[in-house]
């Protein structure tokens, strides 16, 4: 009986791959599953418990040959999971200055809010870090300085429902809040971040368009890729800009963010998605967000529907929307320019998640399913993470 007991106990562990090795088998894909790099952290009350990551941070120019190799430390371009750094900047101003997440965005902005279905309307910061401000992305929604954000709202901009009548993801709202934040404590927004946020949860190596982040972690960055005809082709932080000194922000031929005056174009520093971070420190700030963390208030569900459940910032995830979570998760997910990222913690705050997938295929199925809010590779590095806080 004790052989038989030794046997099957070894067949079973043989039949489930260690972690790391599942990692590596996602780098082996090819056609559109094909990726550039991947790291995974894994988070169980406050200690690191799984740390793994494989495949490339920069290739060289032919876009096929390795240069480096992709970390957990690695720090990317995190897209909109960056849009939990802003909302807990937010948060954090709300409760220490003059900034009321209920109030009327004029009282800082200078410029008029009237949606045409409702103008009487009141859109407030609350609205806008839920997406139910009723403002939907116009087609450029970023604005090199020395211009103001208002101009950008020349474009159509206004969803098909009044503010606080319906729900749509828009990049802007964070542009906007941004504006705002600025107005209120006349500081720039990395600053504000930095100072308010990112600092006192002890990411003051990271920042917004590489502002603040030490010269030796920004050369250390992972680039971002899409693969076209088998060539990873870079799309955001290629070398040139990872040796910079500079923050990487949009400017009109001899301007100078020395003349930037708080409070005009919040958008200079991409609060929807600008935040360099590696996958441990994405994990690192999920944690903000469990029942001791500063944000755990910005976890109030604001926008209900399947796939699509909303706090002030962070999305609500329900049991069953996410493979290996029945409880649920709070946090925010990344994908842009060949991105894949995710910052996740559970309602209790015992589990945090930080994955980084810095390169997709140009094939790639990047929409989300419409039941659970993510597509097939965020579901397999979930369902990986769920695996190893199972076993710990």
């Amino acid at each position: 009986m004790i052989t038989c007991f030794i046997a099957l106990t070894l067949t079973a562990c043989a039949s489930t791959p260690p972690p790391q090795d599942e990692l590596d088998a996602l780098v082996r894909r090819e056609g559109a599953e094909a990726i550039a790099g991947v790291a995974l952290v894994v988070r169980i009350e406050g200690e690191t418990v799984f740390e793994g990551a494989t495949g490339t941070a920069e290739f060289d120019t032919d876009g096929i040959t390795p240069l480096r190799p992709m970390t957990t430390r690695s720090p990317v371009r995190a897209a909109s999971v960056s849009k939990l750094v802003t909302a807990l900047a937010a948060h954090e101003i709300a409760l220490n200055q003059w900034f009321v997440l209920s109030a009327d965005l004029h009282v800082w902005l200078d410029f008029p809010l009237d949606h045409p279905l409702d103008p009487d309307a009141r859109i407030s910061p609350g609205m806008l870090l839920s997406h139910t401000s009723g403002i939907r992305d116009p087609d450029v929604y970023w604005m090199a300085h020395p211009g103001r954000i208002e101009t950008l709202l020349d474009q159509p901009h206004w969803a098909d429902h009044a503010p606080e009548e319906g729900w749509e993801y828009a990049n802007i709202n964070y542009g906007l809040l941004a504006t705002a934040m600025e107005a209120a404590v006349l500081e720039r927004f990395d600053v504000i971040a930095r100072t308010r946020v990112l600092e006192p949860l002890g990411l003051g190596h990271t920042g917004f368009n590489w502002s603040g982040v030490p010269a030796e972690i920004r050369r250390n960055g992972a680039t971002l890729y899409v693969r076209e005809d088998s060539i990873w082709v870079e799309q955001v932080d290629g070398r040139a800009m990872l040796d910079g000194d500079a923050p990487t922000i949009l400017m009109a031929d001899g301007a100078s963010l020395d003349s930037y005056e708080p409070g005009q174009n919040g958008t200079l520093f991409s609060p929807q998605g600008g935040w360099r971070a590696s996958a441990h420190d994405m994990a690192l700030l999920a944690e903000a967000f469990g029942p001791e963390g500063m944000g755990h208030d910005l976890t109030r569900p604001m926008w209900r529907a399947p796939g699509q459940t909303w706090g002030l910032g962070p999305r609500l995830v329900q049991p069953g929307e996410a493979q290996g979570w029945p409880g649920g998760l709070t946090g925010h997910a990344g994908e842009a320019y060949g991105l894949v990222a995710g910052a996740w913690v559970t309602p209790d705050g015992r589990i945090s998640i930080g994955y980084v997938v810095n390169g997709t295929d140009e094939h790639f199925v990047r929409e989300a399913d419409a039941e659970t809010g993510f597509n097939a590779l965020e579901q397999a590095l979930l369902g990986l993470a769920a695996e190893i806080a199972d076993s710990r």
